[in-house]
C-alpha cells in the first residue's frame, strides 16, 4: 500500500506547499488565539522532527483553546495517521472538510487514509475531490490511479498515471504502476516502456519486469544478458520472482534427456556476458582480462567489503572461480576484514546446493563433512554427493564413505 512518509509530510509543511488555510473566524479572535497559535507552532516543529507523541499533545492543545483552528486539526490528523491511528486521523481529516471543504490537501490525505482502510470507494470520491479542486497534484492523480486499479478501471487508471507523469515525468512509481496497467491491457510494448523507466530509477519490481522484457525480446530487443542484470538488481532488493527466475535459468544449464547442449550453452554464455558487464561497476582495477575474476581483482587490491558481494553475483552467475574463492574465503576469512564462516558466503552455497548445482553442492558437502561454521554432519555430506557428476566429488563420496565405515563400532 501506497504510504506518505513522515519526510514528505515534514516537506509539506517546511516548503509552504499546503494552500492557505481559512481566514480566522470572530472565534478565533479570543483571548486564546495567541497560545494556541504558538501550541500549533511547537506541534508542527515536533511533527516535522518526528515526535509524534509530542505533536499530538500539543496539536491537542491548540484545539483545546481554539478548537476552529483549521491548520492544527489537519496537523493532528497527519500526526495521528503516522502513529497508525488511521481512523481517527480519518475523522480530524473529515472535520477539516467540514470546516474548509475547499481544501485539497485535506481530501488527497483523506484519500490516502481511506485506501489504508481499504475502503476504496471513499478515497475514489475524496481524491476524485482533490484532482478537482488542484489539478496540478502529482500525489492526487498517481493515488487516484492506484484507487482506481483497485476498482477494477483500467482505463481510468491509466488515465491517472498518465497525467501524474505528465505532471512529474520523473515519478518511477507512476511508470512502474502504468506499466503494470498497460501489462494488463494487453499493451506489452508500450509497458515495457514504462518498466524501462521505472527500472532505471531504481523500482525493484520494475527491474524484475524489465527483465522480463529484455528475455522475451517485448518491446526491446531479445538480450538475456540484460535480463539477468535486471534480475540480479531485483534480487539483490529480495524480489523473490527475479530469485526464482534465475534459479530458473541456473537450472537451464544442467544436463537433462529433454534439454540440448545448445540450449544450455546460451545461459552459460549469458551468464557469462554479465560476469563481464562486472567490470564496468569497478574502479582502478585496469589491464586485467575480461574473463577474470572482478572479485578476485578486488581481493588481490585487498578490496575485501567490496570482493564478497561481487563474488556472491559472479558465482551465482555460475563462474567456479569465485565458487572457489568464495570456499577459502569462508573457510579461513581474511584477517582483520573478513570473519570465518562469513553468513552470505554459507547461505549462498545452502542456496546452490537446494539448485542442484554440483561444484556448490560438492563444497557445501566439503563444509559438513570438515564442520566448517555448522556441526560436522557426515550424512548429510553424503547427500549432497550422492549423484554428482563431478570426478572430485564422487571420490570425496569414496572418502568419506570409507571413514564413516572405519569409524564405526566393528561387531563382536
Amino acid at each position: 500500500m501506497n504510504r506518505l512518509t513522515l519526510a514528505v509530510f515534514a516537506a509539506l509543511f517546511a516548503t509552504g506547499s499546503i494552500p492557505a488555510f481559512g481566514a480566522d473566524t470572530p472565534s478565533s479572535q479570543s483571548p486564546g488565539r495567541e497560545p494556541a497559535h504558538l501550541h500549533y507552532s511547537q506541534g508542527v516543529g515536533l511533527l516535522s522532527s518526528g515526535d509524534l507523541l509530542g505533536a499530538r499533545a500539543e496539536l491537542r492543545e491548540a484545539l483545546r483553546l481554539q478548537p476552529d483552528l483549521v491548520q492544527a486539526r489537519f496537523s493532528l490528523g497527519t500526526a495521528l495517521y503516522l502513529s497508525g491511528d488511521v481512523d481517527s486521523a480519518i475523522d480530524a481529516y473529515r472535520t477539516v472538510i467540514r470546516q474548509q471543504p475547499d481544501l485539497a490537501h485535506a481530501h488527497l490525505h483523506l484519500g490516502i487514509s481511506l485506501m489504508v482502510t481499504h475502503d476504496w470507494a471513499g478515497a475514489h470520491s475524496a481524491l476524485q475531490t482533490a484532482v478537482s479542486l488542484q489539478p496540478d497534484s502529482v500525489p492526487a492523480h498517481y493515488n487516484l490511479g492506484l484507487v482506481r486499479d483497485r476498482l477494477g478501471d483500467r482505463r481510468g487508471a491509466i488515465e491517472s498515471y498518465r497525467e501524474a507523469l505528465r505532471l512529474r515525468p520523473d515519478h518511477a512509481e507512476a511508470h512502474y504502476h502504468l506499466g503494470l496497467a498497460l501489462k494488463q491491457n494487453k499493451q506489452d510494448t508500450e509497458a515495457t516502456r514504462e518498466f524501462l523507466a521505472a527500472a532505471q530509477a531504481g523500482v525493484p519490481q520494475a527491474q524484475y519486469h524489465a527483465g522480463v522484457a529484455s528475455a522475451s525480446g517485448t518491446g526491446v530487443e531479445r538480450n538475456l544478458a540484460a535480463a539477468i542484470s535486471w534480475w540480479f538488481l531485483a534480487a539483490d532488493q529480495e524480489v523473490p520472482q527475479a530469485k526464482e527466475a534465475l534459479a530458473h535459468l541456473r537450472k537451464m544449464t544442467l544436463p537433462t534427456d529433454k534439454r540440448s547442449i545448445g540450449e544450455a550453452r546460451v545461459v552459460q554464455d549469458a551468464f557469462g556476458a554479465f560476469r563481464r558487464s562486472l567490470w564496468q561497476q569497478v574502479s582502478n582495477l585496469k589491464g586485467r582480462a575480461p574473463d577474470e575474476s572482478v572479485g578476485v581483482g578486488l581481493l588481490q587490491a585487498r578490496r575485501v567489503r567490496e570482493a564478497v558481494p561481487v563474488l556472491l553475483h559472479e558465482a551465482a552467475a555460475l563462474s567456479e572461480q569465485a565458487q572457489a574463492q568464495l570456499e577459502t574465503l569462508y573457510a579461513n576469512g581474511v584477517e582483520g576484514q573478513l570473519a570465518p564462516h562469513d553468513r552470505r558466503i554459507f547461505e549462498y552455497f545452502k542456496t546452490a546446493g537446494d539448485e542442484r548445482l554440483p561444484y556448490p553442492r560438492l563444497i557445501l558437502a566439503r563444509i559438513y563433512a570438515r564442520g566448517l561454521g555448522v556441526p560436522p554432519d557426515m550424512n548429510k555430506a553424503l547427500g549432497l554427493l550422492k549423484g554428482n557428476p563431478r570426478e572430485d566429488a564422487q571420490a570425496l563420496a569414496k572418502e568419506l564413505s570409507a571413514s564413516a565405515k572405519n569409524a564405526s563400532p566393528k561387531k563382536p
